[in-house]
């Protein structure tokens, strides 16, 4: 297995002044240099074989702080670790965006975070099957590893208000192809991501407040042909109505399900033994 610690870079003056920066090359501030002194110190802790790095400025010289502190003499540039493309967007803060009036529109130039996933999840395996069960260091950007996150967590995580600090770091691993979550933000993907294959862990323990999680379960119980789930399956598709439905069509739907259930064996079966209890208190 390989570990592949997704790290974003440090802070910029767009970053402060809150304007997407996308494509655009825009270089570190002295926080933002800061920050990357900082990430190498905690990451120091541990050990490292490589540092790789998005060729954009603020990402490759956060790599080159952070290598100088843990003591990694080369780093790979890989051109598809970039930040996601904002097209038009670029250079706005959210207030200018907002008053073009038309932030609901597509932005022109905008990659979507499918395309982002596209590019980068072929450059991760890549470099994890050029350095089987090593332990690699990846500075790359906001948009990419949150682009990443929502899809190997199919959209559970981030969450709200969940937000991918610059500097920050996130571990995932490969392992048999695939790309998998084992922490983000510090947080374990499952407590025991550490003992089990990353890529198969697809939801936390405990559920959010949308149920997300629990159609995620359910959804694994089905793949798996759990009994659970088809009776679960069935109790739903009994309950389940849309809200515009007639209640003409709800009371029939009842009617019909009411009348499958009074000819089930199981119903039958009930049936025949009313009968011989009924019996047998009639002749004492």
């Amino acid at each position: 297995m390989t570990r592949l610690e997704l790290v974003r870079h440090g802070q910029t003056d767009w970053n402060l002044q809150g304007r997407i920066q996308g494509s655009s090359d825009i270089p570190l501030n002295e926080l933002g240099r800061k920050q990357a002194r900082e990430a190498g110190e905690r990451l120091a802790q541990q050990s490292w074989d490589a540092i790789v790095s998005s060729p954009l400025s603020r990402a490759a010289e956060t790599a080159r702080i952070i290598a100088g502190v843990i003591g990694v003499d080369d780093i790979e540039l890989i051109d598809d670790l970039r930040e996601r493309a904002y097209g038009e967007a670029e250079g706005l803060t959210g207030a200018e965006l907002d008053a073009r009036g038309d932030r609901d529109e597509p932005i022109h130039g905008r990659e979507k975070r499918s395309q982002v996933v596209a590019r980068v999840r072929p450059a991760l395996v890549s470099l994890a099957n050029r350095r089987p069960d090593q332990s690699v260091l990846v500075v790359t950007h906001g948009g990419v590893i949150g682009s990443l996150v929502r899809d190997v967590t199919e959209y559970v995580w981030p969450e709200a208000g969940q937000r991918i600090e610059n500097a920050s770091s996130h571990h995932f691993a490969f392992r048999d192809g695939q790309i998998g979550l084992v922490e983000f933000n510090g947080a374990p993907w499952r407590p025991d991501a550490q003992k089990a294959t990353p890529f198969t862990l697809r939801f936390p323990r405990r559920p959010d407040r949308t149920g997300r999680v629990q159609r995620g379960a359910m959804a694994t119980r089905r793949a798996q042909g759990d009994p659970v789930h088809r009776r679960a399956s069935s109790l739903t598709s009994l309950k389940s109505t849309r809200a515009d439905e007639p209640q003409e069509n709800v009371s029939a739907r009842s009617a019909l399900a009411v009348e499958r259930r009074s000819h089930s064996p199981a119903a039958s079966k009930a049936r025949t033994a009313s009968t011989i209890d009924a019996s047998s208190r009639g002749s004492k």
